[in-house]
């Protein structure tokens, strides 16, 4: 809703096979969960249960970037992406508590916790990409 897809694509394309192109990997993190507002907000009134995004809303809000970000990929040499989606969220949806720990501070942006929980999965991008490059 924010981008053109096709724009999104071709300049994620362009970057990335610039930097293949170079021998530098890239790794590309598609969008985070885009809540209906602050956690902080829901969970001051709700529970974290009640807080938590419905995959039903969430995948049709994205699939236009997820798209776009996949085509820009495909084919390009040293790139890998990462979906906080397939990290965070089960099939039908995506909590804001994981624990004890709050993910979001605000409708979209991880807090620390959050973030940390994307860290095996960056890792271990980051090491097949060295890997092959």
């Amino acid at each position: 809703r924010y981008m053109h897809p096709e724009w999104w694509r071709e300049g994620i394309h362009s970057l990335a096979s610039g930097l293949s192109v170079a021998g530098v990997p890239f790794v590309l993190v598609h969008s985070s969960p885009e809540l209906h507002g602050w956690p902080s907000d829901c969970l001051a009134s709700g529970t974290p249960d009640s807080c938590a995004a419905p995959r039903r809303e969430l995948d049709p809000y994205r699939a236009a970037a997820l798209a776009a970000e996949n085509a820009a990929l495909a084919g390009v040499p040293l790139t890998a992406a990462i979906d906080p989606y397939s990290i965070l969220c089960d099939l039908k949806a995506c909590p804001v508590v994981s624990g004890r720990d709050v993910l979001y501070r605000d409708d979209n942006h991880f807090t620390p916790a959050g973030a940390r929980l994307l860290t095996p999965a960056l890792r271990a991008a980051i090491g097949r990409l060295l890997a092959a490059a």
